[in-house]
């Protein structure tokens, strides 16, 4: 087996990786899983032609690298110029949510293309004003927007871009973006313990990166971590399995060494000296 350090990069990818572990299973212990598990179904199956456009993109997905490998200079991703296309349905990773129960159960699932929360800069007017009065016609009393970020990549027919914006000097963060509202009572309930959750894994990270410093060696965070091996990226973990070969010199002999044109000057003169006594 051989030996790998343990680079920042390979930190870095790894606690990437256990985040994303520590999400999951906080969501899932949380009863807050299910309930995100229900909006990403509902976004795909809810129009059929959408859903029929998912469809053809899962099957175009395999197609692809297949032709990635025939036709790799088509496929390069580096230019504008490609005419091979991994996804023509961008993934995404990130719910935006607006939370509200007091509102009609029958206004669940409703999306907003523009959302906003009264801020005070943009009272003033300048860049963006028009989107920020438009998206304030979807706000409500009670509402808690909600950002889910690092979830399974899913796909929907819109962007979601729900962000926090906090102006200069302000200590108060104005949400605005598009986002999706959620009036279901349990959903409501379930999706307002996010902000635990995302605590709870800010603070395991903390803890698993003081860990990862002191590791100087994959081998030693393997041996050591319980289900290390889940999270090592697949490049390292063919590097680590890779047997050792050691370097050896070869030696070579006098006779290796010498043409054969000089051998018999050199036999010549060692008789000599023997004959000679010089030897």
């Amino acid at each position: 087996m051989a030996t790998v350090s343990m680079s920042q990069t390979l930190r870095d990818q790894i606690a990437e990786n256990f985040k994303q572990q520590l999400f999951k299973a906080y969501r899932v212990h949380s009863d807050i899983e299910p309930h995100i598990q229900k909006i990403v179904n509902h976004i795909r199956y809810q129009d059929d032609d959408f859903r029929s456009a998912v469809d053809l993109q899962d099957e175009w997905s395999s197609i692809y690298k297949t032709l990635a490998i025939k036709f790799p200079n088509a496929a390069s991703g580096s230019s504008y110029s490609d005419i091979l296309t991994e996804n023509f349905i961008k993934p995404q990773r990130t719910l935006g949510l607006i939370i509200n129960p007091s509102l009609p159960k029958e206004s669940n699932f409703t999306f907003y293309s523009e959302y906003s929360q009264y801020d005070k800069e943009m009272e003033d007017g300048g860049y963006g004003i028009r989107d920020y009065k438009q998206g304030l016609l979807n706000y409500n009393n009670g509402d808690v927007p909600v950002v889910i970020k690092d979830l399974e990549p899913f796909y929907a027919p819109f962007d979601f871009d729900l962000r926090y914006h906090r102006g200069w000097g302000e200590t108060e963060y104005s949400p605005n973006g598009a986002s999706m509202l959620i009036t279901d009572p349990d959903m409501c309930n379930a999706l307002s313990k996010i902000g635990e959750v995302e605590k709870k894994v800010s603070d395991k990270l903390v803890e698993f990166m003081d860990y990862l410093l002191k590791i100087t060696t994959l081998k030693k965070f393997v041996d050591e971590w319980p289900g290390a091996m889940s999270l090592v990226p697949e490049e390292y973990k063919q590097r680590m399995v890779k047997k050792t070969i050691k370097s050896t010199v070869q030696r070579l002999t006098p006779e290796q060494i010498i043409p054969d044109e000089l051998k018999q000057e050199m036999n010549e003169v060692i008789l000599t000296n023997k004959l000679t006594g010089e030897d």
